[in-house]
């Protein structure tokens, strides 16, 4: 009989994990997977507080803790999930979780280098996941923020939104006439003045400063995509 290669002896001592098969306690966390994880975590933000230079050096090349692993488990996760014909409610997350963790991927980064302080901010996003994932209260957050966003979107202030979105289209509309919001700024100070009051007819705005705010709004917007 041929003797048995090295490895294949220690897959016998210490079965590989493949990920093919969801865990079996899914996303519950003990206590001491918690502590080894919140280990990990702190020592890599003391790694970019003391050595900032060589953290960068050291994480760019071999990524950040845990999500090289999400990466890799999320991928074979979905990979199983499409052999046995997945429902979608188990299908939906999965690629969802796959997604972020390639934009993380991306925005982690500045020209191929890892951000410390974007690394931080991960870091403890992940510290703090955990720790809500360790203590239980996840369906509970969920609910009270479900509630809280839609009393936001259905509640006193969804009307006042609606009106100061509507003027801001309203006023769009009117700059548009006069080469938009660039063409209002190079008007000098005399000729402003119609395209303000047209502007004020069109909300039907009592005081001129309401619509002095309104092209502060769309300068804002428009600042910000330059």
């Amino acid at each position: 009989m041929r003797p048995k290669k090295k490895y294949a002896v220690l897959l016998e001592q210490k079965p590989y994990k493949t990920f093919d098969e969801p865990p079996a306690d899914d996303i519950v966390i003990d206590h001491s997977e918690w502590e080894h994880a919140n280990y990990i975590i702190k020592q890599t933000l003391q790694d970019f507080e003391l050595h900032p230079t060589e953290a960068v050096e050291h994480y760019s090349f071999s990524g950040l803790p845990f999500l090289g692993w999400f990466k890799t488990s999320l991928n074979c996760r979905i990979k199983h999930q499409n052999r046995t014909f997945a429902p979608h409610e188990e299908f939906e997350p999965t690629m969802a979780a796959i997604n972020a963790v390639h934009m993380l991927q991306d925005l982690l980064k500045n020209s191929g280098s890892i951000n410390p302080e974007k690394a931080k901010v991960f870091l403890l996003s992940l510290q703090l996941m955990l720790g809500i994932l360790h203590s239980g209260y996840l369906p509970e957050m969920f609910s009270q923020e479900l509630k809280r966003h839609k009393h936001y979107r259905n509640g006193p202030g969804a009307a006042s939104r609606e009106v100061g979105e509507w003027k801001i289209e309203k006023a769009c509309k009117v700059l548009e006439k006069y080469g938009g919001y660039w063409g209002y700024k190079s008007l000098p100070y005399g000729g402003k003045t119609p395209v303000r009051e047209e502007i004020q007819k069109a909300i039907k705005a009592k005081d001129i400063r309401n619509v002095d705010n309104i092209i502060k709004k769309i300068g804002t917007k428009f600042k910000g995509k330059n």
